[in-house]
């Protein structure tokens, strides 16, 4: 039954059923609840004719989990920062658009002619990045990602080290998850959003490859005793809404700590999520207050180099001058086996449903990984269950790849405190101090970033070469 897995990703509804909009910059922002009620305060006559001529469709703030002083004292912390938002994220709004979709982009094209709209635009559907893989190989050899290399990233060199993840705060984004498997424990709060059960296979795998526990009842993450977990997600029943990224980003962004943790497991359309021009502002935001994020390159197959985002704005092609830096660490996927690549070149191949190109920082395992996971029945019930065995697929694509390399970044920050009695942050001029140029040297990792793959995906970190080369050892 397991071999007959069909491994090609299902289609989904391409849009949200919501539109983006987003204001021009002097248009000075208020905590209101509508778009409605911010038109009449500030005298935007146009945009409330539209409105009244669409029946006064719901509208609320894009980045309703923060108050608008909350978004500016964070924004101003990022003021001179590279990471700095092009965007406030005060500006954007969100108008549910689903009882006349059909005549969305007539709607739209009204929407961005207004002198007070700087751009409008449909709300990609979000997606839980993973794919699964049929698995029969014993159990013992199921966690392989945790390997030496060039077969995993060498977990145990830092454990080895007497580092775990203590002293790190994590936060993983999503939309569901069994907090209560017995190798999660004590249960991983849900502080934003509601949780999905039916997405809770999905979240419970994440978590144990990042920070299963080690308590010898199964698997043990890459990061087992890292200090804080918390959990955003999402969705939201009120609205039955699954897309809301930027908006689980702000509470993240607030609780989270200079070289924490924020780790996205989403997808728009099987592209990143920063091509979304929102969920792109939230993740300079997060990256612009020392925030580490990871980031799913998504499964489509999808060469990024040749994809623009939302409205054609950006490109992720780093050559390209249509460019522009998120800031995030860009995950791709590879096979779990190491092949020869080219004449005298062993690594792993490219996972074949991962995105690839020249924004992709660094890789991980994308099939083969045993880790927990859980079934649901009747709504807030469930069991733990690991991915093994029982012809129950093994996890995979960039979500897992993602994960691996969420707990390698926290391992390292982990040990870096121990070592350094400081913390490494994404921003900074130094590169030995840079997590995401760290992840993705070239000279420590396993692979090579552009010369020898026709479909790049960095290279997949080799922890016992990075703290040798940091001096951590």
């Amino acid at each position: 039954m397991c071999g007959d897995l069909d491994q090609t990703p299902i289609r989904r509804p391409l849009y949200s059923g919501f539109f983006m909009i987003r204001l021009i910059d002097s248009i000075e922002p208020a905590d209101v609840k509508t778009l409605q009620e911010l038109a009449r305060l500030r005298g935007l006559v146009r945009l409330e004719e539209i409105l009244k001529k669409l029946g006064q469709p719901a509208t609320k703030r894009a980045i309703w989990s923060l108050s608008v002083d909350a978004i500016l004292e964070l924004e101003h912390r990022a003021a001179d920062t590279k990471w700095k938002p092009p965007h406030s994220l005060a500006s954007y709004w969100r108008l549910d658009a689903r009882e006349f979709w059909r005549d969305a982009d007539p709607l739209l094209k009204q929407l961005n002619e207004l002198d007070e709209v700087d751009f409008a635009y449909k709300e990609l559907m979000t997606s839980n990045p993973a794919t699964v893989n049929p698995g029969d190989d014993p159990l013992f050899q199921m966690q392989g990602y945790l390997n030496p290399a060039p077969d995993g990233i060498d977990a145990n060199s830092v454990w080895q080290k007497n580092a775990n993840g203590e002293g790190v705060a994590f936060i993983d984004l999503e939309n569901g998850w069994f907090p209560f498997h017995e190798d999660l424990a004590p249960p991983p709060p849900i502080i934003f959003g509601d949780n999905f059960t039916l997405g809770a296979d999905h979240g419970t795998s994440v978590l144990g490859i990042a920070i299963g526990r080690d308590n010898d009842r199964g698997i043990v993450g890459v990061a087992p005793g890292v200090s804080s977990v918390r959990l955003v997600s999402t969705y939201h029943e009120t609205d039955t809404s699954g897309s809301e990224v930027a908006c689980a980003i702000g509470p993240a962004t607030k609780l989270l700590r200079p070289g924490d943790v924020l780790l996205l497991e989403v997808q728009r359309d099987f592209k990143p999520t920063e091509i979304d021009d929102l969920d792109f502002d939230a993740i300079r935001l997060a990256v612009s207050n020392g925030i580490i994020v990871i980031e799913a390159a998504g499964n489509g197959n999808l060469n990024l180099d040749s994809i623009m985002t939302v409205g054609g704005a950006r490109s992720l092609n780093i050559k390209s001058p249509k460019y522009q830096d998120s800031g995030a660490i860009m995950v791709g996927a590879c096979g779990s086996r190491v092949v020869e690549i080219r004449e005298g070149i062993r690594g792993h191949r490219r996972y074949q449903h991962s995105n690839y190109g020249s924004r992709v920082n660094c890789y991980a395992w994308g099939e083969e990984i045993v880790t927990t996971s859980t079934t649901y029945g009747e709504p807030g019930t469930g069991f733990s269950r690991y991915t093994y065995g029982n012809n129950i697929p093994k996890f995979g694509g960039t979500s897992g790849a993602s994960a691996i390399i969420a707990g390698a970044a926290l391992l390292l920050q982990s040990l870096y405190q121990i070592k350094k009695m400081a913390r490494l942050l994404p921003n900074v001029t130094d590169p030995s101090q840079n997590m995401r140029a760290v992840l993705s040297d070239v000279e420590t990792g396993t692979g090579q970033k552009l010369n020898f793959h026709p479909d790049p995906i960095g290279v997949m970190p080799d922890l016992k070469s990075i703290i040798n080369r940091l001096g951590l050892a």
